[in-house]
């Protein structure tokens, strides 16, 4: 059965990629069936992608910087979503087309959208004209890459009106030719403007391989279904009789357990071990019964029949092993916090789940969250992350290693944000981690949030 794709852009990037097909005579329909959504303002994607989650498999949106829209503002984010964004040799070519119609053009006055938008945002170099970017020594993608971590939500719904505000002054002030465009909901309002601009559409074989690496993606994970899961179940009420004891207690969890099994057809194989119930199943069946990794149903439920406070850990992992440690793992983060916690596959922390309308992989957003995003310049869901480790690893003191295995990324990139979080005040270093190689001491910094 072929999987089901949305492809979520402006009309005139649906239409750019529909005559693409045509010309190219791509027939994405071997691969998919794909279908096409337009919006007409940054504001509506979040809306339009909830609207359409459950009818699909897979979801193409049009630059990185929609993607960690989606990302940030719902909690529906469980199936494989890829953006076809920018490269430099895109903006080149179109460089190249501006030339060949105009042989006097000033490139000095030509200015790019993402100039516009951004401003003083980011401590990060931005190229404000043309030959500042032909000498940008980074691939336009790569600094994409890293302005996500600066840019907030807030910069991104902003984004549209900015880069209309700021051209319509450059024109007015005489300092502007050509705006040279990639952000696809500006475009139109720019021209309605009547100000003189261009859209940097990708390349056909940026197209098909980001739709190529999205049908990959939704195999893996339609494989990754069957990966199995551990659930463990505690409570202060089984901690203090222990479950060798039969009480009021461990019969009201156990039969409420086995009534949730039949109420959701679920198949449980449910087992007692010492202080806990052990619960085996699969990962899809995880998915199911926490509304796509973001709502405890289970620990929900118990609380309704037994009235009988719970935590759950929950454990995905390539093995029964793996999953059991990793269930382990969410278990003590869970009974520390009188929550429930997912590790998934690949070890990142889930949690809270609690609501239905909380985000997986996210804390509660307080303000003094908000408050270090807007200090720091992290993203919001970077800030959460490493909150999230720290509650993994079950102190604020860690090394730029610890930070990057928890979060699944480089080290460069986790002494990225130990040192951003140093320079703005929510991190500090409070002692150093001697190497038992030639290296240097590993320096341990205690987060501040």
């Amino acid at each position: 059965m072929k999987p089901r794709v949305a492809f979520l852009s402006a009309p005139h990037y649906c239409e750019y990629i529909k005559q693409l097909m045509q010309y190219y005579g791509f027939n994405f329909n071997d691969l998919c069936d794909l279908d096409f959504y337009e919006y007409n303002l940054i504001a509506e994607l979040p809306e339009l992608y909830r609207r359409i989650y459950d009818q699909y498999d897979g979801f193409c949106v049009t630059g990185n910087f929609t993607k960690e829209l989606i990302l940030q503002l719902t909690s529906f984010s469980g199936k494989p979503i890829q953006s076809i964004y920018a490269h430099s040799l895109e903006y080149f070519k179109e460089f190249f087309y501006l030339v060949n119609e105009n042989r006097s053009i000033d490139f000095k006055r030509v200015v790019t959208d993402f100039s516009l938008w951004l401003g003083n945002r980011t401590s990060l170099p931005i190229p404000s004209n043309v030959d500042e970017f032909i000498n940008v020594n980074r691939r336009f993608a790569d600094l994409q890459t890293q302005l996500l971590e600066y840019v907030s939500t807030d910069d991104i719904l902003k984004a549209e009106q900015n880069i209309i505000t700021n051209a319509s002054a450059l024109f007015a002030e005489g300092n502007a030719d050509h705006i040279v465009c990639r952000f696809a909901t500006a475009y139109r309002k720019l021209q309605e403007k009547g100000i003189p601009c261009s859209f940097v559409y990708p390349a056909s074989d940026t197209v098909v391989d980001t739709f190529q690496l999205l049908i990959s993606d939704i195999r893996l994970a339609q494989m990754d279904s069957d990966l199995p899961a551990v659930l463990y179940v505690t409570s202060d009420a089984l901690l203090s009789d222990g479950l060798t004891s039969i009480n009021s207690n461990n019969l009201s969890i156990q039969q409420s357990l086995l009534e949730f099994d039949q109420e959701n057809t679920a198949g449980l194989v449910i087992r007692q071990a010492p202080h806990c119930y052990e619960i085996y199943t699969t990962q899809q069946i995880v998915k199911n019964i926490t509304d796509n990794f973001t709502n405890c149903r289970l620990r929900a439920f118990i609380f309704s029949r037994t009235g009988i406070e719970t935590q759950i850990g929950y454990g995905i992992g390539a093995n029964v092993m793996k999953a059991r440690n990793n269930a382990s793992a969410a278990s003590k983060i869970a009974q520390r916090n009188h929550k429930s916690y997912l590790i998934n596959q690949s070890e990142a922390l889930v949690g809270p789940l609690e609501a239905s309308n909380s985000t997986g992989n996210t804390k509660e957003v307080t303000p003094g969250i908000l408050q270090a995003a807007s200090d720091s310049r992290l993203s919001l869901s970077t800030i959460q992350r490493i909150l999230s480790a720290t509650e993994m690893l079950g102190t604020k003191e860690l090394t730029t290693q610890d930070l990057a295995s928890s979060l699944q990324v480089t080290a460069a990139n986790a002494n990225r944000f130990l040192n951003t979080l140093l320079k703005s005040g929510y991190a500090e270093i409070v002692s150093e981690k001697k190497s038992y190689s030639k290296g240097r001491p590993s320096r341990i910094y205690k987060i501040l949030l």
